[in-house]
């Protein structure tokens, strides 16, 4: 009896080496077309990784379309799908093939919270920020506009060297601080891209900083020449299911109620709505909340920027 359960084991073990000798080592796993750059920055010294997918086609006369993303370690995968699929079938979709930049932090991390904090907010002498929910005291904030300068004249000269580019439609995508960083970009900056796509933009920072400089951008007489989506989430004014059973579900609920992220939005596109140039579209997503308006941000956004507007 202990025999034949031997044999039997030998079989199965032969057997199983034998299905393993059918696998082929394990590879890693790459987005087509795609290529990642280092580049440390002149502005501050810090490395930052430059994720580009080139379009696997022939350019147009006027060069492709440019999609700049920031939070670019945890969506590049996501915007790279929604970018090649959405212009196979450019006839319908309006969406033509286009470069996809990714602004990245050198980690295997979703986030660098720290250095995110410091380069998607504006600068300020005085900067008065909520208490944090987790209780921790807030990075150093302020370096939006290096990290501009970063981008204009490192991130995209790399760019104008893989392909050529049309330089009527750069594009740039951010989500809350990238929100943030889109439009005061928008603000200071307007001729650096020509669309913004802003998603859940933190518009409560620093005291709703970014109203101001649209207030002192429109008492100065300026007109905005751009396009620009905001879009938010319905339940992003409330904690989620999830948060509702967390030791710290009042602090949570009291922290989004106090930073009001539909209602400054609808401000922010109140004050900005009689700007002539300025093509504006708002919307809110019914059932979504602030990390998963990121999807409708990408695909709605994107079809604003190739299309009059988004679906």
């Amino acid at each position: 009896m202990i025999r034949q359960a031997r044999w039997t084991l030998f079989i199965g073990g032969l057997v199983g080496l034998m299905a393993f000798a059918d696998v082929h080592a394990a590879e890693k796993v790459t987005i087509p077309n795609s290529e990642l750059h280092t580049i440390t920055s002149r502005e501050t010294g810090d490395a930052y990784q430059i994720q580009i997918r080139l379009p696997n086609s022939k350019p147009p006369e006027s060069g492709f379309p440019v999609i700049y993303l920031l939070d670019s370690n945890a969506w590049f995968g996501m915007a790279s799908d929604l970018v090649s699929t959405r212009s196979l079938n450019k006839d319908s979709t309006g969406i033509t093939p286009a470069i996809l930049v990714g602004i990245a932090y050198p980690t295997d991390a979703p986030y660098d919270l720290k250095r995110r904090t410091f380069d998607l907010t504006p600068p300020s002498e005085n900067v008065t920020m909520p208490p944090r929910p987790n209780g921790k005291p807030w990075p150093p904030t302020g370096g939006a506009d290096a990290f501009l300068r970063f981008i204009e004249t490192q991130v995209k000269p790399l760019v104008d060297q893989r392909a050529p580019v049309d330089k009527s439609q750069e594009t740039l995508m951010g989500h809350s601080f990238g929100g943030l960083f889109a439009l005061h970009v928008m603000l200071t900056q307007p001729g650096s891209f020509d669309t913004y796509l802003a998603g859940s933009p933190s518009i409560w920072f620093n005291q709703k900083q970014v109203m101001e400089e649209a207030k002192a951008y429109l008492a100065a007489g300026n007109s905005v020449k751009a396009r620009l989506y905001i879009c938010v989430g319905g339940e992003e004014e409330d904690i989620t299911a999830a948060e509702e059973t967390h030791p710290q579900a009042e602090i949570r609920r009291q922290w989004k109620k106090d930073n009001r992220m539909i209602g400054n939005a609808q401000d922010f596109v109140a004050l900005m709505s009689n700007q002539p140039e300025l093509d504006i579209a708002f919307k809110v997503f019914e059932g979504e909340d602030h990390g998963t308006i990121i999807p409708q941000l990408m695909i709605h956004g994107l079809h604003f920027a190739f299309n009059q507007k988004a679906p």
